[in-house]
């Protein structure tokens, strides 16, 4: 199971002194201040319980629920371990022909987000033209179509960009023509190496770069900017990405080193997005603000929870979600989270009424326990999701417990 880490900030705020009132108290409102602005929410006077979660609910728990096939609780859809991936490439069924190897990735399609859902719907049908091809080999069948078809949106991004730069005070005017100009160059150079080719990021940070005057005019551009396709949403430049033949890093020197790309890079990119992965439900960023505040002394912050509960969602959406507090992400969405999360903690239900009914009543209890967990953090973390388990806490939680009670004492009398 892959295991993404949500990005952690680091923060230089200075503890009060003691032995200046003034400056403690005035400290501790900042604190306070910025803890209270960041996180308004009911708090469920949790105690403070440090990595806690982690022991509790380790990797293998939620590998065993991988197991048994659960949805992704914020996209609906069903996940894919790790694991698998793995298996398919360390038996080499990425690199034979797409007569063989297509079938295997298609096993996996309806798991699979739109653009990468689009690219093996292209490799299946070609696959049935030509069988004897690898993956990569097909895809360079649509290169030439692909690319031209890049670079018309590519240059219809920049276009509105050389449009808005009309606008701008003349130093900045400049600055944006002369990168805009010398992208125009590299989008239509012919045969371009993967070294020499238009870069989206390398764009996107050069335009960062500039300074502007006014800042809101700067977000203005870099929002158009970031429309600019990428192999992510946008079929044409996954095809030319992952046609080249090899990919380019640099050194710490500046050194270019060639990567060869071939079919099993191809055949890993599109099910990874859909690889499972533990999503923080409120963000590690914040979790470091509440730290804070606690040492800081805020009444609020010294009895809230310090549980990272974290939920099985895909890699895909765990990233687009990176710091996001959940009731922002739900709302500028485009998938019906809170259902998702409902249909992802009654999959969990019907999983734990079956490991109960197998004898797992170790697993049972772990999992019933997790369940309860995951509402009661909802609850703290939301003002808008609130799952329902009515029926499980009041019929089935207990009969659990009362299983994983004889359980215990069963296992002491052996001691014994």
């Amino acid at each position: 199971m892959k295991i993404l880490a949500i990005n952690q900030y680091k923060y230089n705020y200075n503890l009060p002194n003691k032995n200046e009132q003034a400056q403690t108290e005035k400290a501790t409102l900042t604190c306070s201040e910025k803890f209270l602005k960041l996180d308004k929410i009911p708090f469920l006077g949790v105690i403070y319980t440090s990595q806690k979660f982690e022991q509790e609910y380790p990797k293998s728990f939620f590998n065993k629920i991988l197991a048994e096939g659960v949805p992704c609780a914020y996209t609906g859809i069903e996940m894919i371990s790790r694991g698998e991936i793995d298996k398919l490439a360390s038996s080499g069924v990425f690199e034979k022909p797409s007569g063989e190897s297509i079938p295997y990735i298609s096993k996996y399609k309806q798991s699979l987000f739109d653009t990468e859902k689009r690219v093996l719907s292209y490799l299946e049908k070609e696959s049935h033209i030509h069988p004897e091809l690898n993956i990569q080999q097909l895809l360079q069948l649509k290169y030439p179509d692909a690319e031209k078809a890049l670079i018309s949106r590519q240059a219809t991004v920049l276009n509105k960009i050389n449009i808005m730069a009309r606008d701008l005070p003349e130093k900045e005017f400049i600055k944006v023509r002369e990168l805009v100009n010398k992208s125009f160059d590299l989008i239509f150079q012919q045969n371009p190496t993967p070294e020499s080719r238009f870069r989206r990021k390398g764009f996107l940070y050069e335009l960062d770069k500039i300074k502007f005057s006014d800042e809101g005019v700067k977000n203005k551009f870099l929002k158009i900017a970031e429309k600019l396709p990428q192999s992510s949403d946008s079929v044409n430049s996954f095809i030319v990405k992952y046609s080249q033949p090899y990919k380019v890093k640099y050194d710490e020197y500046g050194n270019v080193i060639k990567y060869p790309r071939n079919s099993e890079e191809i055949g890993k990119r599109l099910l990874y997005p859909s690889v499972a992965s533990d999503e923080h439900i409120y963000p590690q960023k914040l979790y470091k603000q509440e730290e804070i505040a606690r040492q800081c002394g805020d009444i609020y912050a010294q009895n809230l929870s310090d549980l990272r509960v974290t939920i099985l969602t895909t890699a895909y959406i765990n990233t687009l979600k990176s710091d996001s507090l959940i009731d922002n992400f739900i709302h500028t969405n485009k998938y019906d989270i809170r259902k998702n999360i409902q249909k992802h903690i009654d999959r969990l239900i019907e999983i734990d009424k079956k490991w109960l009914k197998d004898g797992r009543i170790e697993d049972a209890n772990r999992l019933a326990n997790y369940i309860v967990l995951l509402k009661e953090e909802f609850e703290r973390r939301s003002e808008i999701t609130r799952p329902d388990i009515n029926f499980f806490e009041t019929y089935n939680k207990p009969q659990i417990e009362k299983a994983y009670k004889k359980y215990l004492e069963r296992r002491k009398n052996k001691e014994i």
